[in-house]
């Protein structure tokens, strides 16, 4: 914690991006992990995936969470709650742990306005959002076939 808070604060971004996904890739090559990455986007339209993930996972907080997100709009009686960055819910189905995590991938501002540009606070943003689903590699076929339609 305390060497990503330095690395943070004293490397370029992209020194740090690089830097970690060289430790991914290193430790892919050992884990029999399997992830599957659902962006915010697909293209320049919202994914119709990553909204459902975003509504199933707001039943699946748990008290091992420390961080969310509640919201509501006007026309609705519920409040919404949504993951917050980098928390992570795990989920069991037919005995396979999947373990999902919200993260967030910095984009440059006229390429994320050039993904939306029907959108008005596309200006004001500056990162999109991604599901990362992790699993063991051995349950690719039931989690494709039956766990995410």
């Amino acid at each position: 914690m305390l060497i990503r808070s330095i690395t943070n604060d004293l490397l370029p971004h992209e020194i740090r991006d690089y830097f970690f996904f060289t430790i991914q890739t290193f430790s892919r090559r050992f884990s029999s992990q399997l992830t599957i990455l659902i962006e915010e986007f697909k293209g320049p339209s919202a994914n119709q995936v990553f909204e459902a993930v975003n509504i199933y996972l707001a039943t699946k907080t748990s008290p091992s969470m420390r961080r969310v997100k509640v919201g509501k709009i006007e026309t609705e009686n519920v409040l919404e709650i949504t993951m917050d960055r980098n928390e992570e819910v795990t989920d069991d189905f037919d005995d396979i742990q999947l373990k999902w995590k919200l993260v967030y991938t910095q984009v440059e501002a006229s390429v994320y306005r050039n993904l939306n540009q029907g959108d008005l606070n596309a200006s004001l943003r500056s990162e999109i959002r991604c599901y990362e689903l992790s699993f063991h590699e051995n349950y690719k076929k039931q989690v494709l076939n039956s766990y995410l339609p």
